[in-house]
């Protein structure tokens, strides 16, 4: 249906996506986003987190963002 959709522009990637990643696991881990893996009712483990990567969809939806600001971007789509 969308096969011979093209964006006009090329795909970008901020390049500060591996640090994001990092801080991102991090901060779900302060905020308690992620489950003890031994819980009775485990929601959110960190190999789904990591799985999901939301610091590479905020680094592809925001591809200028870097350092802090991409780190605040990140977690917000993992709040979300």
């Amino acid at each position: 249906m969308f096969g011979d959709l093209v964006p006009p522009y090329p795909p970008r990637c901020s390049p500060d996506v591996e640090a994001a990643r990092r801080h991102a696991l991090c901060w779900a881990g302060e905020m308690r986003i992620l489950s003890d893996p031994d819980a009775r009712w485990r929601v959110w483990g960190e190999a789904e987190f990591v799985g999901t990567d939301f610091a590479l969809f905020a680094a592809l939806t925001h591809p200028d963002a870097r350092g802090a600001e991409l780190d605040l971007l990140a977690d917000s789509c993992v709040w979300s």
